[in-house]
């Protein structure tokens, strides 16, 4: 068999019926679907055990306790058939040639361990192309995947393993525990995606959209309990880039500098995401209160200041020095101003 379509499900009923008729319409009919339903308390679960009873030979489905995507991704690559992985989120949907178009890239050369592809991603009901992440075609070896390290430690634009087909061997081989991370989903792409780019002998890239994103702009909880913040501290995963950095034979100093700053303005977009969304003085307040410094691996003053947005700096200094009314000024004449503008551009 060719691909196993792995989805793991929780809680989507609302968008299942959508993706599960895209997986269904392939173009290309060598491939297995995977379901997994991690404790879903709405009615997700009867969906999916539908689906797999309307279609035996195509569609298997494991339900389990609630253990998170990670795990849920990890207990169905244990259970693919497929010679390759095929990720899809059960929010999502995917285009009809998405395997097709995959397949046909395989053919051409039997060392293409990952295919990367495009996508469509919606806003507000508004459907955007992804930038492409290179030339369509083309090929990451060993002779060039420094590239690839440095755009996987820099941005987030090619962590998502659902814009990837990965061989089934190289997914199994993984050596990271995840069981440490079960309930743990911040970054957890990123952290699928290091060992399978560490290890695949080529990666080719296809600049076709073949998978469509829901971009929710309310994916940080509006619940802001210092639990709930402590669900989003990625520091595991920094840790485990830490540890592969030497297999990537790169310059170890200048690769932490780049990860100090990106998980510096990823920690200040949580910050402003949440701020921005509280909707209580409570909430605001306990933003202030929560500690930032634990999802740093160092601080950003050991950073070129120049590489970091101002605003993220000016804040976080703020925050330190306990100068909250500053924050919150900062806040309200942010809001003002994007008010202003919103109502300037309907004129």
């Amino acid at each position: 068999m060719k691909f196993s379509v792995l989805i793991p499900v929780y809680n989507t009923e609302k968008y299942l019926d959508e993706c599960m008729r895209s997986v269904l319409a392939q173009t290309f009919q060598d491939y297995e679907v995977i379901i997994v339903d991690d404790g879903s308390t709405d009615n997700s679960g009867a969906k999916c055990a539908s689906y797999s009873e309307q279609y035996p030979r195509k569609i298997r489905v494991i339900h389990q306790e609630n253990l998170g995507l990670i795990s849920a991704r990890r207990t169905a690559i244990r259970e693919a058939h497929g010679e390759f992985c095929v990720f899809v989120d059960s929010d999502d949907f995917v285009e009809p040639n998405l395997l097709e178009t995959v397949h046909l890239a395989l053919e051409q050369d039997d060392a293409i361990d990952i295919v990367m592809y495009a996508y469509y991603y919606y806003s507000d009901g508004v459907q955007r192309k992804q930038l492409p992440v290179a030339a369509d075609g083309f090929i990451w070896d060993s002779g060039n995947k420094t590239e690839l390290y440095r755009k996987l430690v820099i941005s987030g634009t090619i962590d998502a393993i659902w814009m990837k087909a990965i061989r089934t061997e190289l997914l199994r081989k993984d050596p990271i525990d995840y069981s440490k991370y079960k309930n743990v989903n911040m970054s957890e792409d990123l952290l699928q995606s290091l060992y399978p780019f560490t290890y695949a002998r080529k990666i080719r890239y296809i600049d076709i959209p073949l998978y469509d994103y829901r971009y929710n702009t309310e994916s940080i909880s509006r619940c802001f309990s210092a639990e709930t913040l402590r669900d989003k501290n990625s520091l595991h995963v920094y840790r485990e880039i830490v540890h592969i950095l030497p297999l990537w034979q790169v310059n170890i100093s200048e690769y932490k500098e780049s990860l100090h700053i990106r998980w510096f303005s990823e920690t200040m977009h949580i910050f402003f995401h949440s701020f921005d969304h509280a909707g209580s003085k409570r909430e605001k307040d306990e933003i202030l209160r929560f500690n930032w410094e634990s999802f740093l691996p160092c601080l950003p003053d050991n950073c070129s200041e120049d590489r970091i947005a101002a605003n993220h700096l000016k804040i976080f200094h703020y925050w330190k020095s306990k100068k909250y009314r500053r924050i919150k000024l900062f806040f309200m004449k942010r809001k003002v101003t994007q008010i202003y503008k919103r109502v300037k551009n309907r004129k």
